[in-house]
């Protein structure tokens, strides 16, 4: 689906106080934005690369000052924006 997926027109919906499990393309403490409607941008245009050709599908949007992931993290990684 990757490439295809990318090419395709696709729409942002939000849920509030979710989060999906998946493989992160990019983790959030190094990739924050403003606004919601911002984040659904920037994963709309983000561009798949080989090998996997991964795109990104969803995105988890936090607002706070501090947001923790729910599941446990790799040492050294993401201490919690």
């Amino acid at each position: 689906a990757g490439l295809a997926e990318f090419g395709a027109e696709r729409e942002a919906r939000t849920f509030e106080h979710m989060d999906f499990d998946g493989y992160a393309l990019r983790w959030g403490d190094k990739h924050r934005t403003a606004t919601v409607q911002e984040c659904a941008e920037r994963c709309r245009a983000w561009e798949p690369v080989a090998p996997s050709w991964f795109v990104c599908n969803v995105f988890v949007f936090c607002g706070k000052p501090k947001c923790f992931a729910p599941a446990a993290l790799p040492p050294g990684d993401m201490t919690g924006q």
